[in-house]
């Protein structure tokens, strides 16, 4: 199936006040924006899918957080474009009768457990999510002080019982600002990551883990013909339209005015590193042309 994915910015609204988390995304200086805008943008990314022969556009709603925006919630309901899905990144805290309605449209669900929700009512999101037949996501952020890792590792424990896809999130000191800096994790804490995650840790990150490349700069796609923006795109909170979080190349247009064009092939990366997790999903060429 060919998917065209797109991961949306909508709202730095957050009911909860996490100390990693930067204050920009999550002090409520950008709304969420209109059903009404909503609705224009989900079409324009429909026309786009539609002429360029995707199956899917998988929109991506980050935050802040998606579930606490009332717009958003109007426009799950609304009769829109079958090519249209979403995929939810959540902290699970929203009512339980909001998960339990969620329509066809919402495919998958990406859950961060933090210590500040209660675990009862997220595990019971969890097996409501289940029930409906969503894929689901669940990440636990790792905080460093001793204490709260061990509350965090046994929510993690007890999360992996009812779902497999739980994995533990370790932190970073610049969190969305390079996001290569861990926090000042003990040996033992780590020893303990990498156990869970069967990979051997001795002094350092295992060589080409995600980690290890992160820390020593290693995503390294410079001169690469890279697909954003042919295959996938990114939508700030004001609907303007980007290959990436990288910012490359001029906007694609915003979903708001319904001028937001695909690029019809890919470009060369004009980045020495690739800083984003979304950014590297991107199909890339073997780096040997061009700009090398």
């Amino acid at each position: 199936m060919k998917s065209l994915k797109i991961e949306w910015a909508l709202t730095n609204f957050c009911n909860f006040q996490c100390s990693y988390c930067p204050l920009y995304l999550r002090d409520n200086t950008l709304p969420c924006p209109s059903v009404e805008k909503l609705i224009d943008a989900c079409e324009n990314i429909a026309d786009q899918a539609q002429k360029f022969n995707f199956d899917i556009a998988k929109i991506q709603f980050n935050g802040g957080e998606p579930s606490a925006c009332e717009p958003l919630r109007k426009l799950l309901d609304h009769n829109l474009d079958k090519i249209i899905k979403f995929k939810l990144i959540s902290n699970g805290s929203a009512e339980l009768n909001w998960w339990s309605v969620l329509k066809e449209n919402v495919i998958a669900v990406d859950l961060t457990y933090h210590l500040e929700c209660d675990f009862n009512h997220f595990q019971t999101v969890v097996q409501t999510l289940i029930s409906l037949g969503k894929t689901i996501y669940i990440k636990v952020p790792m905080p460093v002080e001793q204490d709260k890792w061990l509350h965090a590792y046994i929510a993690f424990k007890n999360l992996k019982k009812i779902c497999s896809n739980v994995s533990m999130l370790m932190l970073y000191k610049n969190l969305s600002r390079g996001s290569n800096v861990f926090l000042n994790y003990t040996t033992a804490q780590w020893q303990l990551y990498y156990k869970t995650n069967e990979m051997k840790y001795e002094d350092d990150f295992p060589v080409h883990s995600e980690e290890y490349k992160k820390f020593y700069k290693l995503n390294d796609f410079y001169g690469t013909l890279c697909w954003a923006g042919a295959e996938q795109a990114i939508i700030t909170y004001f609907g303007d339209v980007f290959r990436g979080w990288c910012m490359s190349n001029a906007p694609m247009g915003n979903v708001f005015n319904k001028t937001f064009q695909l690029g019809p092939g890919p470009l060369p990366c004009p980045k020495v590193q690739c800083g984003n997790g979304f950014d590297r999903l991107a199909r890339k060429s073997i780096k040997s042309w061009g700009m090398t």
